[in-house]
């Protein structure tokens, strides 16, 4: 067997020459050349020492200002500036939306309360459904219209007048393109007539048909998807309100049915119509009021067949540029905004020039790799 010493990471650190050896070594290597050799190995000695050396030494030998680590400093100053601001208006839209979400739910589903808003664990209640099919016509007719005295309660015919957000139907007309009308005296919720409310559309999943005869089911599972508008008149709006079990004559008219023989055909109910908010925030670095498109989707899964139907509520927030002709912007622009865009630019410019140094030292430690190199093949 080969019998050596073994070589640890301490005995390979010791085994090390320090700077002043080093230094000695190289300067034997260069007596041993000729003169121009010496002078071409003395020059670049120095090179690879300053290139390898850290800006504060460097700038302890050179006196030069350390412009490219000024330049870093100033970058990672800016950009956490620029993250912070971002930061602060992403938390604001995030808390808009859900602060909106909640909103939707409590103005749509019966009897929701503020402990359903709370997600604790194990909740304080089960999961929100009913259990009939009066139980649905009549969560139906809460969506579809207000069916208690109470202000308190309102829904998707009279949103715009019981609501105390800025809500509105996702309608266009003709004086909101033209932004030149100046109005003396404008009101904050427009007069809408019930034909001009856009209708809801509900489609139901459902399984083809099922046939019960002498005991025996036979189901036809093939799934089948039937959508229709729901466009009340007046008329109906008035009767609904007056007595919710009267929606189920409106819904029969147009072909939909909650009766005992449909709890096996019928798995998923979706009812989704649209609507328009307005956000305003005072916070100093958005004061802008913007418009958003408000995606609502109630949705009676029935899809286990159990007698019992859950009753959720989703809903997509987008942003959008028309709310109705509500909106009107100040003249003036505001002083954070311009901030922004200047805390933006020079975040720019900066990025730009520290990609521009970059690039340029690359290419000089190629240009420095060559030159040793050839130096040393020469050599």
């Amino acid at each position: 067997m080969h019998e050596g010493r073994q070589v640890t990471s301490d005995n390979f650190n010791d085994m090390q020459p320090s700077s002043a050896e080093f230094d000695r070594m190289q300067q034997d290597i260069l007596e041993t050349l000729s003169a121009s050799d010496r002078k071409d190995g003395e020059r670049l000695r120095r090179h690879l020492q300053f290139f390898f050396m850290d800006p504060i030494t460097k700038w302890k030998m050179r006196h030069q200002f350390p412009f490219k680590l000024v330049l870093q400093i100033f970058k990672i100053v800016f950009i956490s500036v620029q993250l912070m601001l971002f930061a602060e208006l992403r938390m604001l839209h995030v808390d808009f939306m859900d602060e909106t979400h909640a909103v939707i739910r409590h103005k749509f589903l019966k009897n929701w309360n503020n402990e359903r808003d709370t997600l604790i664990y194990p909740p304080s209640s089960g999961r929100y459904s009913v259990y009939t099919g009066t139980d649905i016509v009549n969560q139906f007719a809460f969506m579809v219209v207000a069916v208690s005295f109470s202000s308190f309660f309102m829904c998707y015919y009279s949103i715009r007048e019981d609501s105390f957000a800025s809500f509105s139907y996702d309608t266009l007309r003709n004086q909101d393109i033209d932004t030149s009308v100046q109005v003396d005296n404008p009101k904050f919720v427009d007069d809408i007539s019930i034909d001009d409310i856009p209708p809801m559309q509900f489609c139901l999943k459902k399984i083809a048909n099922v046939t019960v005869f002498n005991n025996t089911y036979e189901f036809d599972v093939s799934e089948v998807n039937d959508c229709v508008l729901l466009k009340f008149n007046k008329n109906e709006v008035e009767e609904i309100r007056r007595n919710a079990s009267s929606l189920r004559k409106f819904l029969e008219e147009r072909k939909i049915t909650f009766k005992p023989e449909d709890a096996l055909i019928i798995s998923k109910g979706v009812l989704s119509f649209n609507l328009r908010t307005i956000h305003f925030s005072t916070i100093s670095t958005d004061e802008r009021p913007e418009c958003f498109l408000i995606q609502v989707s109630i949705i009676f899964d029935n899809s286990r067949h159990t007698g019992q139907v859950y009753i959720s509520l989703s809903t997509v927030i987008s942003y959008v540029t028309l709310c109705n002709g509500r909106v009107v912007h100040g003249g003036g622009v505001l002083t954070v905004s311009i901030a922004i865009f200047i805390i933006d630019v020079l975040v720019l410019l900066m990025c730009i020039a520290s990609l521009v140094l970059c690039c340029r030292a690359l290419l000089r430690a190629h240009l420095l790799k060559l030159v040793s190199l050839k130096f040393f093949f020469c050599v």
